[in-house]
């Protein structure tokens, strides 16, 4: 389901079948053994209103900067273009082999000033695009960050410098959507043209900044999901909590859940009836029909906590970098499948020919990770 953006992709693979230690900024706040029903508050609860401030002007942001335009967001009516992922359903019944190893980096990463780790990897178009981020910075700026694109046999390349990133996810019309600490909020880019500037989508709840926007990501119908803890920018915003939002198409953002007090990766499942977030420790979510959620429980091994950035493939399976140099996989049920090794993983997408490739992106060195895992099965390109 949500996003007609590698249907083609899997088509073509259905028709074939006959295959560093984290850093302190990012990781903050992780490592306690709070339980998911130790949270400051519990789905049921009421949760904090939000409180009409007058919008306040961020700080300064890094010099190297990309003009933001915002716009109105137009009511997004749902076509079938934005419904048919394109999972074949024999993607479920395909041999799953859990390889032990990432294999060997992908070398090219371009070097910057200081120590930086990858984020946000999404596949568009026969490309990977992820964030760039420096680990550390001054609590009331916003952590440097660019956006860079891989092209397998190809090239690493910087397509947005500044842009100030972090997790990353493809809609329906083909749009790279954001999550940006550096605006504190979500926004778009043309990955056709990068020159364009960056449309917000939304910047803002009860009047004041978001926080620190980590990962996202998009139902079909075009709701985005996301979380905002603060470790990019930790003075930047002017939110009581540290929750995780939704954006209905055309509409306001919503806060869903304070579940987590730092909430992190976020993903949908194939049929978008779950919802999941990591963080403190992986929760699973019922999606109601109009994209609200009910009573989080704990997914996977109870005592799995510091879970990062997420991945689905197409038969529910969900992949979970840890920050102890692994991905975890868990079945649908919840069942533990074993852990892929990978030094300094932090986040997950599928990509590749037929998007049975799992690109792993991490801490490592100065300038970050980037692994590539051939699976033979089908995935999400974020």
């Amino acid at each position: 389901m949500r996003s007609l953006l590698v249907s083609a992709i899997l088509f073509q693979f259905f028709f074939g079948l006959t295959a560093c230690a984290p850093a302190a900024e990012e990781r903050e706040g992780l490592g306690q053994s709070q339980s998911i029903y130790d949270a400051p508050t519990m789905l049921g609860e009421p949760l904090p209103e939000a409180e009409e401030q007058s919008p306040s002007t961020p700080p300064d942001m890094e010099s190297a900067t990309t003009p933001v335009t915002e716009i109105p967001l137009e009511p997004l009516q749902p076509t079938p273009e934005m419904s048919a992922f394109g999972c074949p359903a024999e993607a479920e019944a395909l041999a799953f082999t859990l390889p032990t190893s990432s294999g060997n980096a992908i070398t090219g990463l371009p070097v910057q000033t200081g120590n930086f780790f990858l984020e946000g990897p999404v596949w568009i178009d026969g490309s990977l695009y992820f964030s760039q981020i420096r680990d550390y910075g001054d609590a009331n700026t916003p952590n440097p960050a660019q956006l860079l694109k891989y092209t397998p046999q190809g090239s690493i390349e910087e397509v947005v410098a500044g842009a100030g990133t972090n997790g990353l996810a493809v809609n329906g019309a083909g749009l790279l959507i954001a999550a940006s600490h550096k605006v504190g909020g979500i926004v778009s880019y043309d990955p056709s043209d990068f020159s364009k500037a960056a449309v917000v989508i939304s910047d803002s709840y009860g009047g004041s900044r978001f926080n620190s926007p980590n990962d996202l990501t998009i139902r079909s119908d075009g709701t985005i999901y996301f979380s905002d803890p603060d470790w990019q920018c930790s003075g930047c915003g002017h939110q009581s909590v540290k929750g995780v939002y939704k954006i209905s198409p055309g509409g306001t953002p919503e806060l869903l859940t304070v579940l987590q007090s730092n909430p992190n990766g976020i993903s949908l499942s194939p049929d978008e009836q779950t919802l999941y977030i990591g963080g403190d420790q992986l929760a699973a979510y019922p999606v109601m029909a109009d994209g609200s959620i009910g009573a989080g429980s704990a997914f996977g091994d109870n005592f799995f906590q510091n879970s990062d950035g997420l991945a689905i493939d197409c038969a529910g399976r969900v992949y979970v970098t840890t920050g102890d140099a692994s991905v975890k996989v868990f079945a649908a049920d919840g069942s533990d499948l074993g852990s892929i090794s990978a030094s300094g993983a932090r986040n997950v997408a599928f990509g590749g020919v037929d998007n049975s490739t799992l690109y792993i992106v991490g801490t490592g060195g100065s300038v970050g990770v980037l692994y590539a895992v051939e699976l033979g099965i089908p995935g999400y390109p974020y």
